[in-house]
């Protein structure tokens, strides 16, 4: 059934008018107001869509022969969905919307998927199991005010106090994912599991151009998504003569969180008005193989591929108005851009730095190193979840009250993964693990040139936090020959930026009259924690070699651009702020009765470049305090250990650490700064600190 609100129909009502969602022809779930719908209460209007998905999938199969068992199950999931509530676009016949408390244009979607496959197939000779899993979601979620909608400004209708207009996306997705299998036989046993995620979520909410849209406490535009997703891969394969596993693991997060205020929109507010794109995403990713060919030969691997890209923006476009006076007692809660700190985890890589250095006793090496991993936590073969690794979400943010106009970008990514392989076999044990992690993001708060802003305070604030801890180790073992090889790879190229006033021509920049503060915030931050063991014996030789390499590529901005003009009564603050901080633990233990051969490499690079800055031929002016600062903290702590025992001992350990970091907090050409006269002005300041540190 669809609803929709005739072109030219007009209502009104003294309560609370409401147009729910509808179905649309496209498939989408959607409420709209048409062009030229006029509608008008004394109470509350609200344009609302929503789509709840739930999606439960098990699948499995068990196979068993007197000769040979084979087996296999897979799932396929596909969710495309799209939730709109929009006021239509109509620059010749135009929606009119009037009421007197608050108008709510919210879309929302929420869809969580849960599935399961397994495998089992045990034979006197053979046993051959398979699983696959398959998932791909596209959630899109729009709620806008078109271009050229007229909203409360019938003088007529007399407006609350607490008259408020809320434009709200939130795309919420979630996706539990395991699969498994296990392979059994007296003679071969050969066991496969691959896994594949997909998650796209598009998420917008905007007034559109030339729109008017009035009120009389609070206006906000608001972005919300939200992605959850636990991806779980394991395998077994034991024989009594030769057993093969193998698991693959990928998951792919792409999202595109924006609010907005277009082009020659006028914004009105005699209280608040808020522009918030905020993005959180967690991910968990374990994969599980082993394989054991009792009087022969084992060979397992795992191997995890995870990737995040994310362009996350709030803006107010060229030639918008926005006034904000903040007149009445109320305020808005403000997302500052920090994190509730959590340094639970900080002391491990110190705990093993200590272990290590510790020349107290008579402890063998041998004894120290059994010690250390056991530490590290790397003999667990439990599937545990730190408390910490829940999603980072609204819990963590700081926050505070603002009075006036608050542009917010904001994304976090929290990572934990883990992958494991064990290998074993009388003659021979060969295993590998490997994990791939990248992450990309974009993250803006952005005013254009040509915007028009008279707010009580102004605060534009850009945030990316980017968690990251990743576990993987490999065993191999056998009677003759273990061989065995643990790679990780985290990269992590990110921008963040807070512009007020894109880059202008001589009066064509970003206007600013706020009667309180300025605030221009970017701040960017990766925590970076790795643990990589790989362990390799056997009577004859040995061979063995963990490789860990981060590279962290981050640009983090906070400008008043050129041309710009800002009067502030107060402060007026330009920051950007980056902190990088990487721990990583890379060990390689060799064992053979003759020959042990093994090695430990660690690379981690950092390029980062941090600026603040006022624009070439721009005019502040603040009665108090103007800063302007850029920070750069690079902490780099690494442990690389390599040991080998036999007959023949051969070990290496290589750790490469590359930091290269800049900061500039400037002041542009002809730039003017407290030159207004009005004998008010405070003192000026721009810093700049740039801190890399590393031990190895």
């Amino acid at each position: 059934v669809a609803q929709y609100v005739d072109d030219n129909s007009q209502s009104s009502g003294s309560g609370y008018f409401s147009l729910d969602s509808a179905s649309g022809t496209s498939g989408d779930t959607v409420a709209v107001v048409a062009s030229g719908a006029k509608i008008q209460t004394k109470g509350d209007l609200e344009v609302s869509a929503n789509d709840n998905t739930t999606l439960n999938v098990v699948g499995g199969s068990i196979a068993i022969g007197g000769t040979a068992g084979v087996g296999g199950a897979g799932a396929f999931v596909l969710l495309n969905q799209g939730t709109r509530a929009i006021v239509q676009d109509d620059a010749i016949d135009a929606v009119e919307l009037d009421a007197a408390r608050t108008m709510n244009v919210n879309a929302k979607a929420d869809s969580q998927i849960f599935d399961v496959t397994a495998t089992v197939a045990a034979g006197a000779t053979a046993g051959v199991s398979g699983s696959l899993l398959l998932n791909v979601v596209d959630s899109r979620v729009e709620a806008s005010i078109g271009d050229g909608a007229l909203v409360n400004q019938d003088a007529t209708l007399l407006a609350d106090e607490d008259q408020s207009v809320i434009v709200d996306a939130n795309n919420s997705s979630t996706l539990i994912a395991t699969t498994a299998n296990g392979s059994g036989s007296g003679t071969a046993a050969v066991g496969g599991v691959a896994m594949v995620n997909v998650l796209s979520a598009k998420t917008r909410a905007s007034i559109g151009e030339a729109a008017q849209v009035n009120a009389q406490r609070d206006v906000k535009v608001i972005a919300d998504g939200s992605e959850q997703v636990i991806a779980n891969g394991a395998s077994a394969a034991i024989s009594g003569v030769a057993g093969v596993g193998g698991v693959i693991n990928v998951t792919t997060i792409n999202t595109d969180t924006e609010a907005r205020i277009e082009a020659g929109a006028i914004v009105d507010s005699d209280g608040n008005v808020l522009i918030a794109a905020e993005d959180d995403t967690s991910l968990i990713a374990n994969s599980w193989g082993i394989a054991i060919g009792l009087g022969g030969a084992g060979v397992g691997g795992s191997f995890g591929v995870n990737t995040i890209v994310k362009n996350t923006s709030a803006v107010i476009v060229e030639g918008a108005t926005v006034n904000a006076r903040g007149n009445n007692a109320n305020t808005i809660d403000v997302y500052t851009g920090k994190l509730v700190s959590d340094s639970s985890g900080d002391n491990l890589l110190d705990n093993i730095i200590e272990e290590i250095e510790d020349e107290s006793g008579d402890e063998s090496q041998d004894g120290k190193w059994k010690r250390i991993v056991g530490l590290s936590g790397a003999e667990n073969t439990e599937a545990t979840t730190p408390a910490s690794s829940t999603s980072l979400g609204n819990t963590n943010k700081v926050s505070e009250q603002v009075t006036g106009l608050a542009v917010v970008a904001s994304s976090t990514e929290d990572v934990l993964s883990s992958n494991a392989s064990a290998a074993g076999g009388l003659y021979a044990g060969v295993s590998g693990s490997g994990q791939v992690l990248s992450v990309i993001t974009d993250t803006n708060a952005t005013v254009n040139k040509g915007v028009t802003i008279d707010a009580s305070d102004v605060r534009l604030s850009a945030a990316d936090h980017t968690d990251s801890f990743s576990l993987s180790g490999g065993l191999a073992l056998s009677g003759v020959a273990g061989v065995g090889g643990a790679v990780a790879n985290g990269n992590f190229i990110k921008n963040t930026s807070a512009t007020l006033g894109t880059h202008a021509l001589a009066g064509e920049g970003v206007d600013v009259t706020a009667r309180g503060d300025v605030i221009v915030d970017a701040e960017s931050s990766e925590d970076i924690d790795e643990i990589l063991v790989n362990v390799a014996g056997a009577g004859i030789a040995g061979v063995g070699g963990g490789i860990g390499v981060h590279v962290v590529v981050s640009e983090t901005n906070a400008e008043v651009g050129n041309n710009a003009v800002v009067d502030a009564g107060s402060d007026l603050r330009i920051r950007a702020n980056s902190n990088t901080e990487i721990d990583a633990f890379n060990g390689n233990l060799t064992i053979g009765g003759i020959a042990g051969v093994g090695a430990a490499v660690g690379t981690n690079v950092i390029a980062n470049n941090t600026t603040a800055r006022i624009g070439d031929n721009a005019t502040t002016d603040a009665d108090d305090a103007t800063e302007v600062s850029a920070d750069s903290v690079s902490d780099v702590e690494t442990i690389t250990i390599a040991a080998s025992g036999g007959a023949v001992g051969v070990a290496g350990g290589i750790q490469v650490n590359v930091v290269n970091t800049a900061s500039a907090a400037s002041i542009g050409q002809d730039a003017r700064v407290n030159t207004a006269g009005t004998g008010n002005a405070g003192p000026v300041s721009y810093t700049h600190l740039t801190l890399p540190t590393t031990k190895a």
